[in-house]
């Protein structure tokens, strides 16, 4: 389990235009079972989906969505996105929302702010791949594989991670960033830049 340094940093709370993406799912709209390609991209502002895949060097950006729901019959889950899947060199940042199980593979790279998720699994060696944003006081329990605490707007998270094997167990393959006080300085403004960063490399 690794703590990195404090991140003293401040940047204004601005969002990414809808306009840069491929797909924009708002309130209530469903994006069904959902596979992005190439350098397709993606916002989640309400909206919800069975589940949803990023492949290549695709971009996904999660900021909200409905509850996770029920059982609709027919293999079918309301609300929330129950599957999600993050792989090849593809991008990957959740700023809320609820999410039941998030899978990270090959080069993807994972940044964590907020929001719900059930279960978080990674098949990756080396260096971590996923960042994730939170208050000092973090725990991890080895026996259940329990990820709790606090992120960065003061809300609770409890996450529970599982390993694959031949990987790097998912724990050693986060890197725990500690939001300073106030909280505000670092959590949407922050992905904002990374993305705008991200297309001028792709431009």
């Amino acid at each position: 389990m690794k703590n990195s340094f404090a991140l003293i940093v401040i940047f204004a709370v601005a969002g990414v235009a809808s306009a840069d993406f491929t797909y924009v799912y708002g309130p209530g709209e469903s994006f069904g079972a959902k596979t992005l390609f190439g350098s397709d991209s993606i916002l989640v502002a309400g909206g919800w989906g069975m589940s949803l895949t990023l492949g290549n060097s695709a971009y996904g950006r999660i900021e909200s969505t409905t509850p996770l729901g029920a059982y609709l019959g027919a293999g079918i889950w309301e609300g929330g996105i129950w599957g999600l899947d993050a792989g090849a060199s593809s991008t990957l940042e959740v700023f809320g929302g609820e999410i039941d199980d998030l899978d990270v593979w090959n080069s993807a790279r994972l940044w964590l702010y907020a929001g719900r998720v059930n279960t978080l699994q990674s098949a990756q060696t080396g260096s971590p791949h996923i960042d994730l944003f939170c208050k000092a006081g973090y725990s991890f329990n080895a026996g259940t594989g329990m990820l709790t605490g606090t992120w960065g707007n003061d809300s609770a998270f409890s996450i529970k991670l599982v390993n694959m094997s031949g990987y790097t167990p998912t724990i050693d393959n986060i890197n725990f960033i500690i939001v300073p006080e106030p909280a505000s300085v670092i959590l949407l403004g922050l992905g904002g830049v990374i993305w705008a960063a991200r297309r001028r490399r792709l431009a």
